[in-house]
């Protein structure tokens, strides 16, 4: 045990913290041994008033010419196409004064300790790899702690700042916790919460600016001047990149929804959320049509910047989707010794992800020109940001008292943030951001989670941490299915593991690349839109659909409808026949053709013409949604079958993967013709340097598209139904003979393996064009006496 730890251990019953003191640097010495002293407080009596940071940074003149393709000092350019990306938006939110957080109590020139009860704040980080010749030696109350090289630049900079010179308290779990001590550890995750609610804000802390080299003696490598120049320009280029992020933010100010809320008149409050909420609708719709509309919009420059920010290895830790989730819109955000605010950095991570599916493409390219590297392993950090940030706003979101808006001048219609720059419901992208987190614990995938808004109520049998991965897996899933909530499905593969987890429980330590891509939209498969509102739970108007057999791994689901068997399946893709892990030897990865004879299609496609059964391959290809989950259209969509080049492309080409799901199952028939002989003569990308306007804005149409086939075609396969001939896309499990069918409540069909004496195993959702709709769609002639209940193993 650590000296620092050794004369009193925490009183953890009493509800006792540790808190750092750092003290200041010395004048004439820098860059001088940090030391620190390490206290013990009584949480309770802490003061949770907020404590602002400000603004850090060295801004640059023209950064919006610099890094997004406007350049002010070319005397040739065609203001027509550059005037317009810069001004766009501000049309929309004329009008609107934004405030810059929540009031203050204390700002940087205040001393702290006057206070009659003490202050703090907490950090959020990212650990790092624990590697001893890189680790660092600091004072804690006179005694030498060695930590790792992250934490070291953090208090290295902290140690300058105003507030922490004046004696302001730190909450740093690697410090504050003794690690060695299980049971210490374990009674502070369990207040972590409350640690974080009562500080005064949450740093975030996002690494120096350039990584330190270290030498052959693990002490910082001394550099000539050319390295200095490049490390410089490198820290410059940061600086820039936050500046731009602060530029790219204030198109989308969400603060403006909630401006009006505490003005003492309950209309004019819910009025204003009405036109702000139209204001910033209008402002995402007005950002992607100028994106779709200007390739260049970006220059490779401001795309690099903004990868290589979003892509440091904080933002994927699993433990800040908490973190963050509680945390302020003001928080500070500091990288190195440039500090913005988290609500710049959480509006332009929603802004980026409204526009993924084309932002991803430009990065890879401009990535592949500059630096010869390629993202295709893994999705734009900035949407798992965004998914962050959703949860953030809802978490901070109040709940006006009703008021008669019949004699409101505006109505509209409010979403997150008064958008709707993400899909989905919250728990749904809580979930799926615990599966893509980076963690070293398996188990903190599910304790990360539990005080994230909306989960707590859910969770109702105890689990330690002292249970196994699979045993709090398990109790968490149940507990969600037995509330309701059935977004679990959308985690489910149909893939064995070690865990040896019930088909009904998701493993949410496997890898994305051996996932099911999620089918996000506003689909209502089994009979009752979930997604009325997309950003408000529905529990409330949902029934129970489990019943729990405690003592074995078997549930009752209710509410289900046995639709259709299925009959051929599509090709799995070489790349992922080893990734699937399944029982048995007879798994067929290759095409199974139909063994339906025509005339026992569906009435529905009784005298089907050409041009609606392409539109049946393209809208199952893209399960009817762009990337984001808005609805695709005809006219942006219907390209989509002539993107298909003769010839495979190369392994590095953004069209490679979307090529070989075509390839893999083109011999799939459907309406008696093989897949490739429903495709469109191929039409190549047009050069996009040399493309009118016209063809720049067709060609976002059609990459949209491909994005959208690429993401949600991932770790999926075709199959074809038995007696209506309905052809969707599930899971790679998929096999000849197994079951779709629709649940009460839950919008995407799912797939069953049928196991005999009605127990079945749950292989996850699916995506059949003709059941997507609900009481509107195929199902409706199918009485609600056909609705019953199975057991899932």
């Amino acid at each position: 045990m650590l000296p620092i730890y050794q004369n009193r251990a925490l009183n953890t019953i009493g509800g006792e913290i540790r808190l750092l003191t750092i003290k200041a640097a010395d004048e004439d010495n820098l860059d001088g041994q940090i030391e620190c002293e390490l206290g013990h407080y009584l949480l309770k009596d802490s003061s949770p008033e907020y404590i602002e940071f400000k603004n850090v940074n060295k801004k640059t003149a023209s950064l919006m010419e610099k890094n997004l393709g406007v350049s002010a000092q070319d005397p040739n350019e065609d203001k027509s196409k550059t005037e317009k990306p810069r001004t766009i938006f501000k049309k929309w939110l004329k009008g609107f004064k934004t405030k810059n957080g929540q009031t203050t109590t204390h700002t940087e020139s205040e001393d702290m300790e006057s206070q009659s009860t003490y202050h703090y704040v907490a950090l959020s980080y990212a650990w790092g790899l624990d590697i001893e010749a890189e680790n660092r030696e600091i004072l804690i109350n006179g005694h030498p702690v060695m930590v790792r090289k992250n934490l070291f630049a953090a208090l290295s900079q902290f140690r300058n700042m105003d507030h922490f010179k004046n004696g302001l308290k730190i909450w740093i779990d690697a410090l504050t916790i003794n690690q060695e001590d299980k049971d210490e550890k374990r009674a502070q995750i369990l207040i972590m919460h409350d640690i974080y609610q009562r500080a005064g804000n949450i740093i975030v802390w996002l690494g120096p600016e350039v990584e330190e080299e270290l030498g052959e003696n693990g002490k910082p490598k001394e550099l000539d001047t050319q390295e200095w120049s490049k490390r410089e320009n490198d820290i410059f280029d940061v600086h820039n990149t936050v500046t731009m992020l602060e530029e790219i933010g204030g198109y989308y100010p969400t603060e403006l929804f909630e401006e009006m809320d505490d003005c003492g008149d309950l209309a004019q409050a819910h009025q204003h959320r009405e036109v702000a909420g139209f204001k910033l609708r209008q402002a995402l719709v007005q950002w992607r049509e100028t994106i779709q509309e200007n390739p260049d919009f970006f220059s490779d420059t401001g795309l690099t910047y903004l990868f290589n920010f979003f892509d440091r290895p904080y933002w994927r830790r699993l433990w800040i989707i908490q973190e963050l989730s509680m945390g302020k819109a003001n928080m500070p955000v500091v990288c190195g010794s440039c500090v913005t605010h988290w609500r710049h950095v959480r509006n332009a991570a929603l802004l980026l992800h409204h526009v993924c599916d084309i932002i991803n493409d430009m990065t890879k390219e401009a990535l592949f020109r500059n630096v010869e590297e390629t993202i295709d392993t893994r999705s734009h950090t900035a949407s798992h940001v965004a998914g962050i940030a959703q949860l953030e706003l809802l978490g901070h979101r109040k709940t006006l008292p009703e008021v008669d808006k019949a004699l409101f001048s505006f109505r509209s219609t409010p979403g997150i943030g008064g958008g709707e720059a993400l899909r989905g419901s919250t728990l749904d992208h809580a979930l799926q951001l615990a599966m893509d987190a980076d963690c070293f614990e398996p188990k903190d995938r599910i304790f990360g989670l539990l005080h994230v808004y909306g989960i707590p109520k859910y969770c109702k049998k105890a689990v330690t941490y002292t249970d196994s991965p699979g045993d709090i897996f398990k109790a968490f899933a149940k507990d969600l299915l037995v509330s309701g909530r059935l977004e679990v499905f959308a985690l489910l593969d149909g893939c064995y593991d070690d865990l040896e987890l019930p088909s009904w429980a998701p493993n949410f330590i496997r890898p994305a690349s051996r996932r099911a891509a999620p089918i996000h939209g506003p689909w209502i498969a089994g009979g009752m839109n979930t997604f009325k509102n997309l950003h408000l739970d529905m529990l409330q108007m949902l029934p129970t659909h489990v019943v729990d057999k405690e003592g074995d791994d078997l549930i009752l689901l209710q509410g289900v409808t046995l639709i259709d068997r299925i009959d051929g399946v599509g090709a799995i893709q070489n790349i992922l026949q080893k990734r699937i892990d399944t029982k048995g030897s007879a798994f067929l990865v290759n095409v199974v053709q139909p063994t339906l004879p025509k005339t026992k299609l569906s009435p529905k496609y009784a005298n089907v013409d050409e041009k609606t059964v392409k539109r049946l391959i393209w809208r199952t290809l893209t399960c009817g949604t762009d990337i984001n989950g808005r609805q695709a259209l005809e006219a942006d969509f219907e390209r989509l079958l002539s993107c298909f080049a003769p010839e495979r492309p190369p392994p590095n080409d953004l069209d490679t993967w979307t090529w070989d799901f075509i390839d893999s199952s083109a011999e799939l028939k459907f309406f008696e013709k093989p897949l490739r002989d429903w495709l469109e003569p191929y039409r190549p990308r047009p050069d996009l340097n040399r493309a009118n306007h016209e063809e720049r804005k067709d060609w976002g149409r059609v990459s949209a598209a491909l994005a959208a086939m690429k993401s949600k075609t991932r770790s999926r396969r075709l199959f074809i139904s038995e007696e209506r001939g309905l052809l969707g896309l599930g899971p790679n499990t998929i096999q000849p003979g197994h079951i779709i069918a629709t649940v009460y409540g839950c919008g995407k069909p799912v797939v069953l393996m049928p196991l005999g004496g009605g127990i079945f195993r749950i292989l996850g959702e699916c995506y059949v064009d003709d059941l997507m709709g609900g009481d509107s769609g195929m199902w409706k002639d199918i009485p609600d006496t056909d609705r019953g209940s199975i057991m899932l193993a």
